[in-house]
């Protein structure tokens, strides 16, 4: 991770099903030796590892997901998005937020997601086939490594009919 300089695999836990409710969201549980897992920050005294003195060390580099905390986006009566807090949120901002900016902040989170969502799909059919041939599913560092590549591959440029939608999914223009 270049805006840390650390490695990958010391900025994560991976979390087993029974450990949280992803409801909704099975698509991002990775197969891994050690069973199915879901990879998570990692938190140091129950907070986020980059946080010193209650300031983000890594702020201009944050994951999308944190740059949009504590705020989620709701479509309001007549269809235009409204940005809603997240109860329980630890950090209260100042001022009230930026309706566009957390739009499209979320937007792209979105997309991230979906576009990881499809790694983690083509990492589990890899790893079906593997057990299939009697092989043992890959561990983190190959993880790593695939995402890693997956990631350099999708810099290349999308057609020009492919746009992001509010959902985060790709469209693309039918012709």
């Amino acid at each position: 991770m270049a805006a840390t300089g650390l490695d990958p695999a010391a900025l994560v836990d991976w979390l087993a099903p029974n450990e949280i409710d992803m409801t909704g969201e099975p698509e991002t549980f990775v197969r891994l030796r050690e069973g199915r897992r879901l990879m998570v920050l990692r938190h140091e005294r129950e907070g986020c590892p980059f946080l010193v003195e209650d300031v983000c060390s890594v702020h201009p580099h944050r994951p999308l997901a944190c740059a949009t905390f504590p705020y989620d986006l709701d479509l309001g009566l007549g269809g235009e998005p409204v940005v809603i807090g997240l109860a329980g949120a630890s950090c209260v901002p100042r001022g009230p937020p930026d309706v566009m900016r957390v739009a499209d902040c979320l937007n792209r989170m979105r997309a991230e997601l979906a576009d990881y969502a499809r790694r983690v799909t083509e990492w589990n059919r890899r790893q079906r086939r593997r057990l299939r041939l009697a092989r043992l599913p890959e561990d983190t560092d190959r993880l790593f490594a695939f995402l890693a590549r997956a990631r350099s591959l999708s810099a290349i440029p999308r057609p020009a009919g492919a746009a992001v939608d509010f959902a985060g999914s790709i469209a693309s223009d039918r012709r």
